[in-house]
């Protein structure tokens, strides 16, 4: 069996077929020219060569040409019968990739490169700034990037994609001086790869060698193919660097000779997305940018990605618009935005929008969410229990899975970890003995060398505190288990143990973290909401509706703690937890409030019906809370009823005022009909003016973030209540004193 440059077997009798197929990955891995000529050339020496089919579907992928992709990926599954399992495993993965499938690719990256480490095509879909780790956009993907790339570097030893992927994943966390070794390692392997010149430029930036990476650059780039995959990206790079060193000419000429649609060859996702987000930053930095070139980028973004989907070309197809003077195209992405990340697409339009039309406020509000909420671990909580660790994983990418249909959720996460694999420190226990070492030795060792140590402080008379000296490994050799081997530890003989004499570095999967709560295994589900709708809970409950019809969906609970059965139950939680026990709370404290209330009125009055009618204007009170709320376009909140309970005690308060004056007109001889009419006229200075200061000490508040409805409450409350205060008390006296109820 022929086998390829990386010792992977290969379906495939043609040696020509082969050479070819290993110069296309080797020119896709680089972003070289020809990539597409070298697949074309594999496939016409062997037809049925199906990883060349699936190869050239990877290439055709980045410019965007779907329905080539669409029939590559055709063809190759047709051809998959007959092949090894490497291959077809090859094949299923990244046909995952190519439509749209990212999370699940990414997690069978995971399990393919466990078996075969050097089937590089795969490895390469979890590697670089746009891989499925470096895009996905969730918390730990550096660290998870290094980690996976750590993990396979032993197969590939020096060769130049790896350390050119780790270089770049070292760049991530800081590793600088072990990302310049691996890089002009990488370099020397392989000095065509513009992958490699890439990571080298971003070293430069990271070191802040702004003007020799600017050269270095800019002389690589001028023996670059236009037509290479990398091509325009690079000059974004140029274009940016000077726009950052004051160069505006040199800016301007890469984007109009280089950039701009008209001459680009490059990935129309490149091609969009590059030239926007240097316009942007341009702008930002205070050029000025004729609306022309909006425009045109405008027009590029509507014929090369005609359908809202791709969240990256979305984006920034949303600046174009928007600074084109084209809301109508931004409203477009908002309505029809697709895919995982349609959410923040939609919120980032919204945002674009805003600050094309200079409604800066409005604009804040679309990037920043306002804090602090209340003390949960996301606004939209799902608990996944079962007992089966299996039951709770495949409840909890069901839910997960769910959530990404509901309108409005977004931030949609999982405590459910990746497949990693971790070291493991054996250590022969015998044979330490004998050496007189502890196995407590061996771990203070190696915590020293991982998490640090304080072994002593440097004491400076210039310092108000003395500084601690800390030893540990640098990073660097922290991912080398041959430098953890060669630390050492001394026996109780007094001489230096190495530990690779008495342990061993086994490589072992990582079993990850499990949750516990009420001591019941758990799985976490969390979300957030955005949009229009902001109120967790409405995402919650039409979540709760979509579960009620699936088959096989988790029983679910939303107040009490659920039982732990075989098949899997849900408990709600977050922001409606919450949301619950406070108005429970709040609600119970308003009824006794009011009982309160009744009781000193009918202790006061001896009687039973003239409590109600001055307790009548209360309910009155939601009149205006309500409207209040939805002309101000707010949710009605916890602080919303602490300003409907306090609003009880002011509206009881004018009542009594004006009942009590009603009681001394009438004992004084005055006509009841007389009288009512002279209470309300004589008593509403007093009842406004109350009014009117607590409406204008509220006014002040009705923007902050937290005490808003506190404020709406007292000032759409007051102003509403007041008004029917002194109409229905009046009536409501005159009408049970005439039937002598009173």
């Amino acid at each position: 069996m022929l086998k390829d440059a990386y010792g992977n077997g290969l379906s495939t009798t043609s040696a020509d077929a082969r050479d070819a197929y290993d110069l296309g990955v080797r020119r896709f891995l680089g972003a070289e020219p020809g990539v597409e000529a070298a697949f074309n050339a594999a496939i016409e020496a062997d037809a049925d060569f199906a990883l060349a089919h699936i190869g050239l579907a990877r290439e055709l992928q980045l410019r965007a040409e779907r329905d080539r992709v669409n029939a590559c990926i055709a063809h190759a599954d047709e051809l998959s019968a007959g092949l090894t399992s490497r291959e077809a495993s090859h094949i299923h993965t990244s046909t995952l990739l190519l439509t749209g499938k990212g999370a699940d690719a990414r997690r069978y990256v995971y399990e393919h490169v466990k078996e075969w480490p050097r089937d590089v095509l795969i490895a390469q879909m979890c590697a670089g700034v746009f891989g499925l780790i470096g895009f996905s956009g969730s918390p730990g993907r550096e660290s998870e990037q290094l980690s996976f790339l750590s993990g396979i570097a032993p197969a590939y030893g020096d060769d130049w994609w790896l350390l050119s992927q780790l270089a770049f994943a070292q760049l991530e966390v800081g590793q600088l001086e072990q990302a310049e070794i691996n890089i002009e390692a990488a370099l020397d392997g392989n000095s065509d790869s513009a992958h490699s010149k890439h990571v080298k430029a971003h070293l430069f930036y990271e070191q802040l060698r702004d003007d020799e990476g600017l050269d270095y650059l800019t002389g690589q780039w001028k023996g670059y193919d236009p037509s290479a995959s990398l091509y325009n990206h690079i000059s974004w790079h140029i274009g940016l660097w000077s726009l950052e060193s004051g160069r505006l000419d040199q800016m301007w000429q890469v984007l109009d000779d280089h950039m701009a649609p008209e001459v680009s060859s490059g990935p129309p996702l490149n091609v969009l997305t590059d030239h926007v987000a240097l316009l942007f930053r341009a702008e930002l930095a205070g050029v000025e940018v004729p609306a022309e070139r909006w425009t045109k980028l405008s027009d590029y973004a509507l014929a090369k990605f005609p359908k809202p989907g791709l969240g990256f070309a979305d984006m920034h197809a949303a600046i174009a618009h928007a600074k084109g003077g084209r809301p109508d195209r931004v409203e477009d992405i908002i309505e029809r935005a697709r895919g995982p990340v349609a959410d923040l697409t939609k919120l980032l339009a919204r945002g674009f929008l805003q600050m094309a039309s200079q409604n800066w406020r409005e604009a804040a509000g679309a990037f920043v969410e306002v804090q602090p909420g209340p003390p949960v671990l996301s606004p939209v909580v799902a608990e996944i229990y079962a007992v089966d660790e299996d039951r709770r994983a495949a409840l909890a990418r069901q839910v997960a899975e769910g959530m990404t249909r509901v309108d409005g959720l977004v931030d949609i996460d999982t405590t459910l970890e990746s497949p990693t694999r971790q070291w493991e420190v054996v250590v022969d226990r015998d044979r330490a003995a004998r050496l007189g070492v502890s196995q407590a030795q061996v771990v203070a060792a190696l915590q020293t060398a991982l998490g640090g140590t304080n072994v002593g402080f440097l004491h400076d008379d210039h310092a108000k505190y003395p500084v601690p000296i800390r030893v540990i490994l640098g990073e660097g050799d922290k991912a080398q288990p041959s430098v953890l081997l060669s630390l050492n530890v001394r026996s109780r003989g007094g001489t230096l143990v190495p530990l690779a004499s008495i342990a061993d570095v086994r490589e072992a999967d990582w079993m990850g973290a499990i949750y516990h709560k009420d001591l019941l295994p758990v799985t976490y589900v969390t979300a957030d909401m955005a949009g229009e709708i902001d109120s967790p809970l409405y995402g919650m409950f039409a979540m709760v509706e979509r579960l009620n019809q699936q088959a096989g969906a988790p029983e679910q609970y939303f107040i009490d703690q659920p039982p732990l059965p075989e098949k899997g139950t849900l408990k709600w939680d977050g922001e409606w937890q919450i949301t619950y026990e406070t108005f429970r709370d709040m609600g119970a404290a308003y009824s006794v409030g009011v009982f309160m209330i009744f009781v000193l009125l009918v202790a006061q009055f001896r009687s039973y019906i003239l409590p109600l009618v001055i307790m009548a204007p209360i309910p009155l009170t939601l009149i205006g809370i309500m409207p209040g709320h939805a002309l101000l376009g707010r949710e009605f909140t916890a602080t919303s009823m602490i300003g409907m309970i306090a609003l009880a005690g002011i509206i009881v308060r004018n009542s009594i005022l004006l009942v009590v004056f009603i009681r001394q007109l009438i004992e004084e001889g005055v006509e009841l009909d007389e009288a009512v009419v002279l209470a309300g006229a004589v008593r509403i200075k007093p009842i406004a003016l109350t009014a009117i200061s607590a409406m204008v000490g509220a006014y002040f508040i009705l923007n902050d973030p937290i005490f808003n409805g506190l404020a709406i409450s007292l000032v759409f409350g007051l102003a509403m209540s007041t008004l029917l205060t002194v109409l229905v008390v009046p009536l409501l006296y005159y009408t049970l004193a005439r039937c002598k109820w009173v």
